[in-house]
């Protein structure tokens, strides 16, 4: 394990910068969102189930390679796991732009994916590792999460710029934002230390000091199914806002495509200055942190639901684009306290894999629970705001029985 206080600060300085940019995996979808609709033409042989599969489906296949990216976190270097990950995607982003043939794009963005679940994972394990007491670790996976929306704004700038920049040729020019990738891998090889598995030796001399769930699979199993469970359902309703949040502007009838990305732009902002603060307000209410942000989110869902104007929408998204990244930062952390040293890859993993799954099929849930109960996009607003809303109050519960148990402050 990397011992941070026999590391310089110019070293530390250097290993956050490299593991911060690696979020460039996370967001560098932004680089296609300019030009998605141009790929259903652009591309070669494309039809409409080979695009959407390249462009979301794709999600589908990261699933596994997530959890994967846990286990081996537990078992081999975790550098070699992120530069193993993040090198997948940075082939798969840069030769990307060799050939607009549908099957080389999918192919290509397959690696991406797989490429972007093990980053994520692997990175965060990382901080898990180095970071060892509570408030630090919090603390850096704020300034993660707040370099990840920075990145995503940076990215879906820059990838505008170069889609104008190639009238008629748009989409090899949104790819030359990934060129980005390279130096960022050459950072991550240099100063990411080598951070090897808990050894047995060291497990052993911990369990002392430890609850005896923390070593026990099936009992650590037990409270983190919840936990990913909580990060599910809030995500499912977090991600519709950010996805389709153009469905509940035009059916409340407040505001056009600028207004749109206007409210997009907003979450953004909100992300990062969420990240900054997570990691004083986590020193301050702790897990108690996770109702707070569920409930913030909630409301905005509500407000924005039962109350569909012009001020209420933006309202609603600042809620909402506050409360998700705090309850997001949260789950991380938390995930690596529940669990033994060893075991935290796949803690991170599970985690992430919760969160993916949901972004995956957020968009059916929102057009199922439309087409089923016949709802319209404001009303299906109302709808996920009273589910996060249970969800905050069980989280509520959950929290209070333990206290009074005295299993949990």
């Amino acid at each position: 394990m990397a011992e941070l206080r026999s590391m310089p600060k110019w070293r530390v300085t250097m290993m956050l910068l490299a593991v911060f940019l690696s979020t460039f995996a996370c967001m560098g979808d932004q680089a296609l969102t300019p030009v998605v609709n141009l790929l259903y033409t652009g591309l070669e042989g494309a039809t409409e189930a080979t695009v959407n599969y390249g462009i979301t489906g794709v999600c589908i296949v990261a699933l596994p390679f997530i959890l994967l990216a846990g286990w081996l976190c537990d078992r081999i270097d975790k550098k070699i796991v992120l530069v193993g990950g993040f090198g997948m995607y940075t082939v798969g982003t840069v030769l990307g732009d060799l050939s607009l043939d549908i099957v080389y794009f999918d192919v290509t963005r397959t690696i991406v994916m797989i490429g972007w679940g093990v980053q994520n994972v692997s990175a965060l394990a990382i901080l898990a590792a180095v970071f060892t007491e509570e408030d630090e670790h919090g603390k850096v996976v704020g300034w993660y999460n707040t370099a990840m929306a920075i990145l995503g704004a940076i990215i879906a700038f820059v990838a505008g710029q170069l889609a104008g920049a190639f009238p008629g040729d748009e989409i090899h020019g949104v790819f030359r934002t990934y060129l980005a990738t390279i130096p960022i891998l050459v950072l991550i090889i240099l100063f990411v230390p080598s951070i090897k598995p808990e050894r047995k030796k060291a497990a052993e001399e911990q369990k002392s000091s430890q609850p005896a769930a923390k070593g026990n699979i099936s009992a650590w199993l037990f409270v983190l199914v919840p936990l990913a469970l909580q990060v599910f359902l809030v995500a499912v309703a977090q991600n519709n806002n950010y996805m389709m949040l153009s469905m509940y502007v035009a059916d409340a009838g407040i505001g056009d495509a600028a207004f749109v990305g206007m409210l997009s732009s907003m979450g953004i902002v909100l992300s990062a200055v969420a990240g900054l603060l997570f990691g004083f307000v986590f020193s301050k209410l702790k897990k108690w942190i996770a109702f707070a942000a569920i409930a913030l989110v909630g409301a905005g869902f509500l407000i924005m639901g039962l109350l569909p104007m012009l001020p209420t929408s933006i309202l609603g998204c600042m809620l909402i684009g506050f409360g998700w990244p705090m309850f997001y930062s949260f789950a991380y952390v938390h995930a690596a306290e529940l669990v033994a040293p060893e075991h935290a890859g796949k803690a991170t993993g599970t985690v992430n894999f919760a969160y993916s799954l949901a972004c995956s099929l957020s968009a059916y849930t929102l057009t199922f629970t439309m087409g089923t109960f016949g709802l319209n996009a404001v009303s299906t607003w109302a709808a996920l705001g009273a589910l996060v809303v249970v969800v905050a109050v069980v989280t509520a519960i959950g929290y209070a029985a333990r206290r009074n148990a005295g299993t949990e402050n």
